[in-house]
């Protein structure tokens, strides 16, 4: 048999105190390899925690952290932990704190307590209902509920809501006996009209014409205006309307009126016959019978080809020939005047359109009768 000498167990110890040394780095490297930094939020406050745990489940039960049936944990149970991962215990359902500790120890007894015992052992009170009122859509109903709000009661009842629709109290509102709830349907939609624009009316002075006389020149014109409006109306009954946008589908055209300024001449004396003169015969010479000067058009009362003399009797008819083109008309008189100065005759407009232009205004005239 032989026997190790000295040197060789020296030997032996020194090589395993090596292995040993470079083996502590190795495992203390995998070990804080492992570690993971995560955020807790408990309802209790919120902390950052180093574990090497697998998954939230084993986190929590390593910690003592057993959440109750009313809390929800996110990520679930089983979720793998990362390096910082937040995990969220919250409070899942809206129950009174007083019934989830009596739940949460009703589940506990239960588990120890003799079969006959479980079913009643801290089993907590079915909460009350409450009894509220709801009108919508022209009908209000009385209704008994275990609903815990508005809005959850609405959705009991079948009642859904557009964006546009009203609900006080609001759909988060705590049910109480007594409430009312009032649905209000809300509709929001676009009309279109059309309105008049009135025309303007604009003068402007003349000396064709005298004082006192007006004539139209150019005839006015509505324009129009189409307008839209954004109407709301709350259970078919309108509640407001507002303009959005205006277009001008017509411009309105403006009426042009002329206003005489012309001082009329003066009156000419009148002769007083004696008892013994005659009236003089009308002359049979041509020559007689002629006139020239300027004639004005108007408004002539009537129709047709009428004139206005100074003197000539009414019912004359006089033949007119504008002296520039040589064209003629024959007109009757039925008005008197014209009394400017240089005019001798004052046609309508439609005997003065015959033998000469509208927007002359005067023209130079021969006339016979």
């Amino acid at each position: 048999m032989l026997q190790r000498s000295g040197s060789g167990r020296r030997a032996a110890t020194w090589g395993a105190g090596l292995l040993v040394s470079l083996l502590l780095p190795v495992l203390g490297f995998l070990w804080l390899s492992g570690e993971k930094t995560v955020t807790l939020s408990l309802p209790s406050g919120v902390r950052q925690v180093r574990t090497h745990a697998a998954t939230v489940g084993e986190l929590l039960s390593r910690r003592g952290t057993d959440p109750n049936p009313f809390y929800d944990v996110a990520p679930g149970m089983d979720a793998a932990l990362i390096d910082g991962m937040t995990i969220r215990v919250v409070v899942d359902t809206p129950v009174s704190l007083e019934y989830q500790m009596l739940s949460h120890l009703s589940a506990r007894f239960s588990a120890h307590a003799p079969p006959e015992a479980q079913a009643s052992a801290f089993e907590p009170a079915a909460p009350e209902p409450v009894d509220v009122a709801v009108s919508r859509d022209g009908q209000s109903t009385s209704v008994s509920t275990h609903a815990a709000s508005v809005g959850e009661l609405l959705a009991e009842l079948g009642i859904t809501l557009d964006a546009d629709d009203r609900v006080a109290p609001s759909p988060d509102s705590a049910l109480s006996t007594g409430m009312d709830i009032v649905v209000q349907r809300v509709d929001v939609s676009s009309e279109t009209r059309v309105e008049a624009i009135a025309f303007p009316a604009a003068t402007r002075e003349t000396d064709q014409l005298l004082k006192g006389e007006r004539r139209e020149i150019q005839a006015g014109v509505a324009g129009e205006v189409e307008i839209t409006e954004e109407v709301v109306r709350v259970d078919g009954v309108e509640e407001s309307r507002r303009t959005t946008a205006e277009r001008v589908v017509r411009e309105p055209q403006p009426q042009v009126i002329e206003v005489g300024v012309a001082e009329p001449p003066p009156p000419e004396p009148t002769p007083t016959p004696t008892p013994e003169s005659a009236p003089a015969p009308e002359s049979d010479d041509p020559a007689e019978n002629i006139e020239e000067g300027g004639a004005s058009w108007y408004d002539a009362p009537g129709t047709g080809f009428t004139a206005a003399h100074r003197t000539l009797p009414k019912g004359t008819i006089v033949t007119v020939t504008n002296t520039s083109n040589g064209r003629s008309v024959q007109v009757t008189i039925n008005d008197r005047g014209p009394y400017v100065a240089g005019r001798i005759i004052d046609l309508s407009k439609e005997a003065f359109a015959e033998i000469g232009s509208l927007s002359r205004g005067v023209i130079n005239v021969r006339i016979e009768w």
